[in-house]
């Protein structure tokens, strides 16, 4: 995992398909060090949030294709 703080709440212990989590952005990152500021740029890396206790993190795995999508 990348950035941000992985959800350590019950959700985690969840099968992935039961898991009350969600990508807000699959294989994107809007950056302002960047041009244009705050754009949207294709990544490595995927935007995943726990709606039970709002962690929010980034990862590279491949269990976000199998979450709900935003």
């Amino acid at each position: 995992m990348s950035g941000g703080k992985a959800c350590n709440c019950p959700e985690s212990k969840k099968p992935i398909s039961e898991r009350n989590w969600i990508v807000p952005g699959l294989k994107c990152n809007y950056s302002y060090f960047g041009h244009p500021k705050g754009g949207w740029k294709r990544s490595e890396y995927s935007q995943v949030k726990c709606k039970s206790c709002e962690a929010t993190w980034r990862t590279k795995s491949d269990y976000v294709f199998k979450l709900k999508k935003v």
